[in-house]
């Protein structure tokens, strides 16, 4: 499920999306918030989200450089997700939670993985020593990237798929009216 869809920082969280104030963790943020409009909860519900739902326009972004980005844009809180940990940790599960799809779980640790390697290679000094082992990885990338495309694509065909018969409307044909 695609929640960051419908982002528009003139939008309420909460009105665009009022059935996740049913999840517990939800449900209490929501509640607790005391703010005009709960503006200051649904502003933080919309930086879990561009941070960490698969459709956020950020998502291919390097992690770290995705909530450095949204904690000093959007927020303007710098160091946010991690002064605040324990509050958001609960609001961030139940996201990953509700988005998750067995699909979406295989590309998303591949991904993870990707981004590990990456900066592996980036962080590991270029020595006579290592300097073949190093080559043999950027060497393997292109049979990486191609695996991750096809979790990716059987990600998105699945999504189209169940986005396709959430949307399907029958014809008159079909329906026998005609």
């Amino acid at each position: 499920m695609a929640i960051i869809d419908k982002y528009s920082p003139l939008v309420n969280f909460w009105e665009v999306h009022p059935m996740l104030t049913i999840p517990a963790a939800f449900k209490a943020f929501w509640e607790n918030d005391s703010s005009e409009n709960k503006e200051k909860s649904s502003k933080i519900m919309w930086a879990v989200g561009l941070v960490y739902d698969y459709e956020s326009e950020y998502s291919d972004q390097a992690f770290g450089d995705r909530v450095e980005l949204i904690e000093e844009d959007y927020l303007e809180m710098p160091g946010f997700f991690t002064k605040y940990e324990k509050r958001v940790t609960p609001l961030i599960d139940t996201y990953m939670r509700i988005q998750e799809t067995a699909p979406r779980r295989a590309f998303n640790e591949w991904m993870e993985g990707m981004d590990k390697r990456t900066k592996f290679l980036h962080e590991t000094p270029y020595t006579v020593e290592n300097g073949s082992k190093i080559d043999k990885m950027r060497a393997e990338t292109g049979k990486l990237m191609e695996t991750m495309d096809k979790l990716k694509e059987q990600y998105l065909t699945k999504k189209a798929l169940t986005n396709t018969e959430a949307d399907y409307v029958p014809s008159l044909l079909e329906k026998g009216d005609i």
